[in-house]
């Protein structure tokens, strides 16, 4: 719930928006997630249950590509 969360209050920042670009590290820091297997965990589990689209991103400088679903 804190990481979907995160994602709603990153796409509020964006004027509404329903896509964000943004990194792990950021996502992280806001939902209060330790760690790397729990981060990946939990976005699997929102994937799963069809409140997010996400696409990696493989770039050190580019944030991984989240698109709002609910």
């Amino acid at each position: 719930m804190a990481l979907l969360f995160a994602i709603i209050v990153l796409c509020h920042r964006e004027k509404g928006y329903r896509a964000i670009q943004t990194s792990r590290k950021v996502l992280m820091s806001k939902s209060h997630i330790g760690s790397l297997p729990t981060y990946h965990k939990c976005i699997k589990d929102l994937e799963k249950l069809n409140y997010v689209e996400y696409h990696p991103s493989y770039h050190p400088k580019l944030g991984s590509r989240i698109k709002l679903l609910i």
